[in-house]
């Protein structure tokens, strides 16, 4: 991909879903330290889906419902061949869920942590490196 293409204001906002995207994973597990797994659940869906966006703005693509997340997610699982995006994907959608229904205890939403965190670090290195940083002046 041409990175040159992409607008500073984009690199902006792609700058921001990745620092998003780690901020959410960091609280989530402090919402597991605090023994609360609603708010963990909600954290680790915040940090796939604030990566999901970087990666699609990086690409130059919107994501502007729940639904597009779903597509984008499966378009890059399929471009990449690791069937494991998709499955951490559904896992961390499952997530979302158990933030409005708390049927999950802190044990299972910690049963998860490891998976979410390898597919947020997934998506964030498939953004390029200089869409991430700093642009000098």
């Amino acid at each position: 991909m041409n990175t040159s293409v992409v607008s500073d204001e984009a690199r902006n906002s792609i700058r921001k879903h990745v620092v998003a995207s780690l901020e959410y994973m960091g609280n989530a597990q402090l919402m597991l330290t605090k023994q609360e797994a609603g708010k963990a659940s909600e954290m680790l869906w915040g940090g796939v889906s604030q990566a999901l966006e970087a990666l699609a703005e990086s690409r130059n693509r919107r994501l502007k419902e729940h639904r597009s997340l779903r597509f984008f997610v499966a378009e890059v699982s399929r471009e990449t061949g690791d069937k494991g995006i998709n499955n951490a994907f559904y896992q961390a959608e499952n997530l979302h869920t158990n933030f409005h229904s708390v049927d999950m205890d802190v044990q299972s939403v910690a049963a998860n942590v490891d998976s979410i965190r390898e597919l947020v670090s997934k998506l964030l290195s498939m953004i390029p490196p200089e869409l991430t940083s700093q642009k000098e002046a």
